[in-house]
């Protein structure tokens, strides 16, 4: 007995990526539990990640060597470079699932170039 269910083609994507073992994938599943998505439960999620207090508001930064740096976002699929405090908030809100790239370990089409890494939020 083979059981399965409809799958979108940025899930099965997801799904191909996350079974490559780079990168920091929370999934449908793990973002349901979450009360409320915000910065602060998907950072502590995800390794070499943290919420840093800014000008701006409290922002996701990842570690870069022994310094944090603020990664560029890809939403859905989309090169959003770097949003303020409130649009990621937003785009936590509304997250279905997060990936998170050191430079390192980014796909070309998620890599940021800058060394610092990359976050990409599929939304509802």
């Amino acid at each position: 007995v083979v059981n399965g269910g409809a799958m979108t083609a940025s899930q099965a994507q997801f799904e191909a990526r996350k079974a490559s073992g780079r990168g920091t994938y929370i999934s449908d599943e793990d973002i349901a539990k979450l009360v409320q998505p915000n910065a602060q439960n998907i950072a502590q999620m995800a390794p070499r990640t943290a919420v840093q207090q800014t000008r701006q508001g409290p922002m996701l930064m990842m570690r870069r060597g022994s310094e944090f740096c603020r990664p560029r976002f890809f939403i859905d699929g989309y090169d959003f470079r770097n949003i303020d405090a409130d649009e990621e908030a937003q785009f936590f809100l509304i997250a279905k699932r997060v990936e998170m790239y050191t430079a390192n370990d980014a796909p070309a089409q998620f890599n940021d170039f800058s060394g610092c890494g990359s976050v990409v939020i599929w939304t509802k």
